[in-house]
């Protein structure tokens, strides 16, 4: 049984520095979709996804270049904010 306002969402990335691609892993409680975004160093949005079932795994990352990026998982009013190094 899940008490309102217990629901935890997590996220982590493997691996992490990665030269070809990332494996995001997400988990919550709460079972409303999440949004997951991933912005570049300058701020600029390199892929979106919308509606993710939680408890999944996405691999994102392969077509990439090198640099520093930011996944920012959203679930109703939870944030989780991972940084990723993409290396050559």
């Amino acid at each position: 049984m899940v008490i309102p306002g217990d629901e935890k969402l997590d996220a982590s990335v493997m691996p992490n520095p990665s030269n070809s691609f990332f494996t995001l892993l997400i988990r919550s409680s709460n079972k409303n979709p999440v949004q997951v975004k991933v912005t570049n160093i300058l701020g600029q949005v390199v892929e979106k996804h919308d509606k993710m079932a939680v408890n999944a795994a996405l691999q994102m990352g392969n077509k990439w270049p090198a640099g520093s990026y930011l996944i920012e998982v959203t679930q109703s009013d939870q944030r989780k904010l991972v940084k990723i190094v993409k290396t050559n």
